[in-house]
């Protein structure tokens, strides 16, 4: 293999290595739009179904959520406090959406990780150097 032929290889294994495989973009959609939506989607189920079923929850979840006073005071929050202030179980709704984002995004990346280890690439690209094999012997004194 003549050296220009090396350089040339090397240069469109840099520019294929530049670009981005679909699946991230796959992947990328699910972490920023669907995973919060699937979170809090199943914390309003999930609340909804405690309270019809009666499972013990912490109850300062449950009910209206108490606005400090000095948000009252401010103009530009009164509004925005007095709208939140009228959701029932807002609370409930936010801790349970937060434990179930954690949840779907470890086993989302649990997945992945799965899935790249078994049909990913291999551990060597074409330019790395082969490992030698070499069997060494156990040194003995």
């Amino acid at each position: 293999m003549r050296r220009t032929d090396y350089i040339a290889e090397k240069r469109d294994f840099a520019e294929e290595r530049r670009q981005m495989h679909p699946a991230w973009r796959g992947l990328g959609f699910l972490l920023v739009v669907l995973m919060p939506v699937l979170a809090v989607s199943a914390s309003i189920v999930f609340i909804e179904t405690a309270i019809e079923k009666k499972w013990p929850i912490y109850w300062p979840l449950i009910g209206y959520a108490p606005m400090p006073q000095w948000v009252w005071n401010v103009p530009g929050l009164n509004s925005l406090a007095a709208k939140l202030a009228k959701i029932p179980n807002l609370l409930g709704y936010v801790v349970f959406s937060a434990i179930f984002l954690m949840v779907l995004y470890t086993l989302l990346s649990l997945f992945y990780s799965i899935l790249y280890r078994s049909l990913g690439v291999g551990r060597y690209t074409p330019v790395d150097v082969k490992r030698p094999r070499v069997k060494t012997k156990r040194y003995r004194r």
